[in-house]
């Protein structure tokens, strides 16, 4: 399958190349802050992205999230406001899982959604006057300049098998990194320390930047019909069924089992799926011992409507599991670049 596929794979290649060479970076009067990759999925960017619109809130700087809004059910360059900085003022099928996400984790934040991100940088500037601008996924963004980049990279699967999209998970050569700013290994907590050594000893020979540590925290399992907190500990030896539609499925689920919660079904599904009233039943119904169906924070956006659909006993079994970023090395390095690209108020 791979070699079948690798004569796609020169294709966006040059594709990426062209784009690249030819599009004029815009600058705007307000610091920007990139966070990406430089593969497709998996990398746990959007805690990251959470993490660093926190860090710099800390420092009473009015953010503006800027996403291009993969999946959502619209016209992808529709100029959407997912969050005002006040309150939601969109739905998660008009603005895709991760942004609406992203506004709901970050209260305060201004969050645009837009195909093109000139565009929305220029309506949130005119319309909330925000002091930085946070994009998500924007490392192969070329049309608008960047203070930062920061660039994730996932300890478990750094590069795959090497090769581009489609044959590979790669979406530029690891090259192209010297154009990070600061790089952010992520799953350390579920790595070898030999296997990060030699990653940064690989990161090393590909760019100059300050290289942080980093794993995920747990923070609870959320109940999603009425969004309350419970502690991991009211799941821990129990048995549950697991619902997910994200870049690592099986993840997710080592994830569970390595918080000694026993997953006897999991129900996986494509990246972004859209749940349906019938597949909730389905779950339902083949599970009526009543044991908690857990998934992930992005899947409750893709759940919640179907849920609300549910017998309220049914409704109340779905959770989601909350984690945030915490540093192992490099937490300061991260604070010092952030600072230097937006001092404080």
């Amino acid at each position: 399958m791979r070699r079948a596929l690798y004569p796609f794979s020169l294709f966006y290649i040059f594709f990426n190349f062209l784009i690249s060479r030819l599009t004029k970076r815009r600058r705007v009067n307000i610091p920007v802050v990139s966070v990406g990759n430089i593969t497709w999925g998996g990398t746990g960017k959007t805690p990251v992205v959470i993490s660093v619109v926190k860090q710099l809130q800390k420092r009473g700087l009015k953010v503006a999230v800027l996403s291009r809004g993969y999946f959502r059910k619209g016209p992808a360059k529709k100029l959407e406001v997912v969050s005002d900085g006040f309150s939601i003022v969109s739905t998660p099928a008009a603005t895709g899982d991760e942004p609406m996400l992203l506004a709901q984790a970050l209260p305060g934040a201004i969050v645009v959604v837009c195909g093109n991100r000139v565009a929305a940088a220029t309506h949130a500037a005119q319309k909330f006057a925000p002091d930085v601008f946070v994009l998500d996924d924007a490392f192969q963004h070329w049309r608008m300049h960047r203070d930062l980049d920061i660039v994730c990279v996932n300890a478990l699967n750094p590069f795959g098998n090497g090769l581009r999209i489609p044959a590979g998970i790669l979406r530029e050569h690891p090259k192209a990194l010297n154009r990070a700013g600061f790089v952010i290994i992520t799953n350390c907590d579920r790595a070898s320390e030999a296997a990060i050594s030699s990653l940064e000893k690989r990161l090393a020979a590909y760019t100059m930047a300050k290289v942080a540590r980093s794993g995920l925290r747990t923070v609870g399992m959320r109940r999603i019909c009425d969004g309350t907190l419970y502690p991991v500990s009211k799941f821990e030896g129990r048995l549950a069924v697991a619902v997910s539609a994200v870049a690592e499925n099986v993840s997710f689920v080592k994830t569970l089992e390595n918080l000694n919660i026993e997953i006897m079904k999991h129900y996986a599904f494509r990246d972004h799926h859209w749940y349906t009233r019938k597949e909730l039943d389905a779950i339902v119904l083949l599970h009526m011992e009543k044991y908690p169906v857990l998934t992930t924070a992005k899947d409750a956006v893709r759940l919640k409507e179907a849920i609300t659909a549910l017998r309220p006993e049914d409704a109340e079994r779905f959770f989601a599991l909350e984690v945030e970023v915490e540093f192992i090395t490099g937490e300061k390095a991260w604070q010092n670049a952030l600072q230097n690209i937006a001092p404080s108020l």
